[in-house]
């Protein structure tokens, strides 16, 4: 950066076009970055002030749902305020069927309210929220380890997976517990309404007499129904829970799993560093083992000594020791063979290898006889050229410097655009994440409002409850009663698909909310695009400054172009020696290479003639072993090879064998006898 101009001309054969094109590329460059730098201010107002309104217009359809759910809960209190004040009115008869199985099928939606209600709160949102926001700690060791960071985002995908199979398992439920609730509802309340019609027109005796049989009918359908329906809600509670168990299971060993394989790669590393040990080591046990394969053969000749069979032994141990010498001596033979080939073509290798470098020694002088005239010849042409670059040189000059006055404007107002593009980005940014916490407190609200929606639910069935049991003793009023249970029933069913709706609207709100969060990450990517693009227009001023430093300098250097000469002649001549001291270096470099080559084959064929020692070793104890096995085999069975001692010590037990055999006949006769006499 700091070189004067002629001097970059006379090393580089730069000319003025080359330099005024590329000056002029340059300023392209800077007006082409501050015009995109323009166009990003409003395309990010845009892009935020359109991510308010959806959140803006979220939060208000999900207010207006609140409000509707609220109106609906007062309705049904004021229903169930009703149908209490007529009970207490009218009465009716104790043992009614619609009453138990109105009481049957409220016991049975708690239940499963509560068992979905665990799911959809509890477990889903969570392994939702867990697989969809990672923590820090996990982004931090992510972005330190690439390895663990791919095995983490495999178990995030899963555990996503999971929650949507989750997800599914409970909607499906729900659904179908909605569905037979519906067709219980839609079915049993006209029937049962007419029966107690009847019973309230008949009077009240007649009413008493038909309610113990109406009460057995109702007793016998709807608790068979009812305990169906609990059936299945329990196999549904189990079948979410072993699959959320099963999850978590799989999950757990995933990261085991992480943690074996991490393991293992360090017992791998070990593994690795200790065979290399190992491998310097078998090579010095290949000696060892030349010398233990005499030890053995002195072995075998003590074994054959102990079994008696002398000379088969002595003749066997000759014809393997014959064996193995040939074979000893073909692999000598062809390993000489081997040998001599290698060096015949280590010799063919060395000449083409000595005739390429000969070939390449006479290329290089030629080349540098070619780049000694080649550099003459541009010599004389830029001495030549050099007073007309020179002028046109102070001209471009002069142009530099008022283009770069220009440049220096231009930036002052790019910056101001920045910074206040800078200080807009930053207000959007907090107003977003203000909308954030407000969209989140919301949520958390409307969470609270439908929890609350659903004990004043649970508060108005415990009224009807007890507005059922109180009305026990009438009977003009049931078939009223009957049919405001019916109406009650259905804006319980109402009330519920708009609790459920409210709980998908949250669900969608908190996907909204980190789509909006995604959002977000793409805007800061596009900041550091442009933090990026700001800091390639400093780059570019930066060369603009060294420009104008190399105009300054070449109009303090314009008498110091024969020293410049006299450096350039220095450095070639440099350069010449240093070309010849390199091509020595090379020819050296090779030769050590064809002594490294030599010595590994060196190195690898005593390795194969070990390893050869080695297993003939190996086979020669193989085949001791094996013959002595054979004659210790043939011993034991032949017991006139044994040895005295062995042959009475066996007489001996045989003996006390067959006494004890008589011994037990004996005593087996005299149980035998007391045994009749006792019969």
């Amino acid at each position: 950066m700091q070189c004067a101009a002629p001097q970059v001309m006379i090393r580089g054969g730069y000319t003025s076009n080359a330099l005024d094109a590329e000056t002029r590329q340059l300023l392209l460059d800077a007006d082409a970055i501050k015009t995109s730098d323009e166009g990003v201010e409003a395309v990010l107002v845009i892009a935020l002030q359109a991510e308010l309104d959806q959140l803006r217009e979220e939060q208000d359809h999900h207010s207006q749902t609140v409000r509707a759910l609220q109106q609906r809960i007062s309705e049904l209190e004021a229903a169930a305020a009703a149908a209490a004040a007529a009970f207490a009115g009218g009465g009716a008869t104790e043992g009614d069927p619609q009453l138990a199985r109105s009481r049957e099928q409220a016991a049975a939606v708690r239940e499963a309210e509560a068992a979905l209600g665990q799911l959809h709160g509890g477990q889903l949102p969570q392994s939702a929220a867990t697989a969809a926001r990672p923590s820090e700690a996990e982004a931090d060791s992510l972005s330190e380890e690439p390895a663990l960071q791919r095995r983490l985002e495999q178990e995030q995908e899963q555990e996503q997976e999971q929650a949507q199979e989750q997800q599914a398992v409970a909607a499906a439920a729900a659904d179908g517990w909605n569905e037979g609730w519906s067709e219980e509802d839609g079915e049993s309340p006209s029937a049962d309404a007419k029966g107690a019609a009847s019973a309230g027109g008949g009077g009240p005796a007649l009413a008493a007499s038909a309610a113990p049989g109406a009460l057995e009918e109702a007793s016998g359908g709807n608790g068979s129904v009812g305990d169906e329906d609990l059936r299945q809600q329990q196999q549904v509670h189990a079948a979410l829970m072993a699959r959320v168990a099963q999850l978590e299971e799989e999950r757990r060993r995933a990261a085991d799993e992480l943690l074996d394989a991490s393991a293992q790669l360090a017992t791998a590393r070990k593994e690795a560093e200790s065979a290399r040990r190992d491998a310097a080591a078998a090579r010095e046990a290949v000696a060892a083992a030349e010398r233990d394969a005499a030890a053995l053969q002195a072995r075998a000749a003590a074994l054959e000594a102990a079994v008696g069979d002398d000379e088969g032994v002595r003749r066997a141990a000759e014809a393997a020791g014959g064996q193995q010498q040939q074979q000893q001596q073909q692999r000598e033979a062809a390993q000489v063979q081997a040998a001599q080939q290698e060096q015949q073509q280590r010799e063919r290798e060395q000449q083409q290898q000595r005739e390429q470098q000969e070939q390449q020694q006479r290329e290089r002088e030629q080349q540098q006889r070619e780049r000694e005239q080649q550099q003459q010849r541009e010599q004389q042409q830029r001495e030549q050229k050099h007073a007309d670059m020179l002028r046109r040189y102070k001209e471009l000059a002069l142009q530099l410097e008022e283009r770069a006055l220009t440049s220096e404007r231009r930036n002052g107002l790019s910056e101001a655009r920045i910074e206040s593009l800078e200080a807009s980005l930053k207000e959007a940014q907090e107003g977003l994440r203000a909308a954030q916490q407000r969209a989140a407190r919301a949520a958390a609200a409307a969470q609270q409002e439908a929890a609350a929606l659903e004990r004043k639910l649970r508060a108005a069935e415990a009224s009807a409850a007890e507005a059922e049991r109180r009305a026990g003793a009438g009977g003009a009023g049931a078939a009223r009663v009957a049919e405001q249970l019916a109406q009650l029933q259905e804006e319980r069913g109402r009330l519920q698909r708009e609790l459920s709706a409210a709980r998908a609207q949250a669900e969608a709100l908190e996907r909204r909310l980190h789509a909006s969060e995604l959002r977000e990450a793409q805007l800061m990517a596009e900041v550091r695009e442009l933090e990026g693009a700001v800091a390639e227009k400093e780059q570019l001023e930066a060369t603009a400054a060294a420009l104008r430093e190399r105009l300054e300098e070449s109009r303090a250097e314009r008498g110091q172009l024969e020293d410049y000469r006299k450096l350039v002649r220095e450095l070639e001549g440099a350069k010449a020696r240093l070309d010849d001291e390199l091509l020595g270096t090379a020819q050296l470099v090779t030769k050590l290479e064809s002594r490294v080559r030599d010595a590994t084959r060196r190195a690898d064929a005593s390795t194969a003639a070990a390893e050869a020692a080695g297993a003939r070793a190996a086979a020669a104890e193989a085949a001791v072993a094996a013959e002595v096995e054979a004659r210790m085999a043939a011993v034991g069975a032949n017991r006139a090879l044994w040895p005295a001692e062995a042959r009475d010590e066996v007489a001996r037990l045989e003996e006390k064998i067959e006494a004890l055999g008589g011994m037990l006949a004996v005593v087996r006769g005299e149980l035998e006898a007391e045994a009749r006499m006792y019969q």
